[in-house]
């Protein structure tokens, strides 16, 4: 939600990233979109400009013009942009792990989350998932960009807290590891009006 302004993400040198979303009036803070006590998203409250959101859910909402990913669909909304790049990312992190001599693969549910792939096959299976087996041949590039491929993992509001936010910081990560992203659209920080 608060982009550079919190800086959660690797953030690359040379590139601006937006700051905080100020969505609309009353909806600043985590409070304004979740209950203060299950922190369930408040879906009534979505629907008074989100009509979309009672039947295809909240990842219909944030449709922005553009077509991030590259994929040609310009409706999917900021969700689906994101999944597209994410998924882009961790293959690109694979490719470059195994040219690198030692497959890897992701598991958000054990840590160190990122193993090495004795089988090759992908996926973390269950005698992968050990501290022992944590992926240790790390290289900065291949660091950053699985940084910032669990950051979005972690956070499955990220379309809504700050979407374009998080398109930046998949952009910049594929750029990083080598994908060509001329297909893909960065969105530009927005210039805030001079005082």
């Amino acid at each position: 939600m608060f982009g550079t302004e919190a800086k959660g993400a690797y953030e690359y040198d040379g590139q601006s990233y937006n700051e905080r979303n100020l969505h609309v009036p009353g909806f600043y803070t985590c409070l304004g979109c979740h209950d203060t006590h299950s922190l369930e998203v408040k879906v009534d409250t979505c629907t008074i400009c989100h009509s979309s959101v009672a039947q295809a859910g909240l990842e219909s909402i944030r449709i922005t013009a553009g077509d991030f990913d590259g994929d040609g669909d310009e409706l999917e909304g900021i969700a689906g942009e994101l999944d597209t790049m994410a998924e882009r990312l961790y293959t690109a992190v694979q490719e470059y792990a195994t040219n690198a001599g030692t497959p890897i693969a992701f598991s958000d549910a054990a840590y160190p989350y990122f193993f090495n792939d004795l089988n090759g096959n992908g996926v973390v299976d269950p005698d992968e998932a050990n501290r022992d087996n944590g992926f240790a041949s790390w290289t900065p590039r291949m660091l950053r960009a699985a940084y910032n491929y669990q950051w979005f993992q972690k956070d499955p509001g990220a379309f809504a807290h700050n979407g374009l936010y998080m398109v930046q910081v998949l952009f910049d990560s594929l750029s990083d590891i080598g994908v060509d992203v001329s297909g893909y659209t960065r969105p530009e920080v927005p210039v805030e009006p001079e005082s």
